[in-house]
């Protein structure tokens, strides 16, 4: 699919090279600041950064935009709908596998 859009290996050596941190930018700030994040969010969300990046340029209605805009804004839409649709992760964390004496749970 890349190689349709970008028939050169240097203008799909500058895609990957801006994809990767555009991809990789919004779940790493949501998994640090957003207890709830998962992992199949975080996939979900760099793939439609991917998809989004490769597709906003060149088709559609965000051709005027430009794709480092509108590809982060579509991950972190999907990294946000992904997220609340599986339930909340255990508020009560159990150390007792690794320390004998602990309590039950952590507030």
């Amino acid at each position: 699919m890349v190689a349709l859009i970008y028939p050169s290996v240097v203008g799909a050596v500058i895609f990957s090279t801006l994809l990767a941190p555009a991809a990789v930018f919004v779940p790493l700030v949501f998994a640090l600041y957003w207890r709830r994040t998962n992992r199949r969010a975080v996939f979900a969300a760099a793939t439609a950064v991917a998809a989004a990046q490769l597709f906003s340029g060149h088709a559609g209605p965000f051709v005027a935009l430009d794709p480092l805009f509108v590809g982060p804004c579509v991950g972190a839409l999907v990294l946000v709908v992904a997220t609340l649709v599986r339930p909340s992760p255990a508020s009560q964390v159990s150390l007792a596998a690794f320390a004998p004496g602990a309590p039950a749970g952590l507030p």
